[in-house]
């Protein structure tokens, strides 16, 4: 299978927490299971003692489940997550704390 790469979700000034959509990392197969690899791109984190946690989630049957998660952001970084056994359809789940005045991150995936 080709590399297929996949942005879940791109926050801009965000000062609350949320989701993306689920999204389907892997088109046309979309049943398959297989490994992939999550990447964080916080740009900027801004406020009083900011923090971000941003999670990798599928749901199934109704249920959320957290497949990975990152290290918890507390200003601008980047991290990768390898999730071996991934479902086609996951969102990115992220939440703030202390006082946000401005989150903005890019998640992204790559099936291989």
């Amino acid at each position: 299978m080709k590399d297929i790469e996949t942005t879940l979700v791109t926050i801009v000034n965000a000062t609350a927490s949320s989701e993306g959509a689920l999204v389907d990392t892997i088109g046309s197969r979309e049943n398959e299971e297989g490994s992939a690899r999550f990447y964080l791109d916080v740009t900027s984190l801004a406020g009083t003692t900011p923090t971000a946690d941003v999670s990798i989630v599928a749901t199934i049957g109704g249920t959320d489940f957290t497949l990975g998660s990152f290290t918890q952001a507390i200003g601008a970084t980047t991290e990768s997550i390898l999730i071996t056994t991934c479902p086609s359809r996951v969102k990115a789940v992220y939440t703030l704390g202390g006082t946000v005045t401005d989150f903005d991150a890019v998640v992204t995936c790559t099936r291989f």
